[in-house]
């Protein structure tokens, strides 16, 4: 039996996924200081400052992950309605 490729068990970087995906990655950039941002002003008082910002930012990568799911999942070439 041969030895495995070394190339075959490599982990890709993250920075390489995101070269590949730019708008996707921008999206969920984006979406994150966005909702930390809003989080930020619009939560309430009684929550401490870094729990608003975290609270957004898991709010608004939430969002952007709803957003761009079949782009991810690779279904965006399929009509869903009509």
């Amino acid at each position: 039996m041969s030895e495995p490729d070394e190339k075959e068990f490599q982990p890709v970087p993250i920075w390489a996924s995101a070269r590949r995906h730019p708008v996707i990655t921008g999206v969920l950039v984006t979406f994150t200081i966005t909702g930390a941002i809003v989080g930020a002003t619009l939560l309430g008082d009684d929550w401490s400052l870094v729990r608003r910002i975290a609270g957004g930012g898991v709010a608004g990568a939430g969002c952007a992950l709803l957003l761009t799911a079949y782009r991810t999942i690779g279904l965006s070439d399929y009509r869903i309605i009509g």
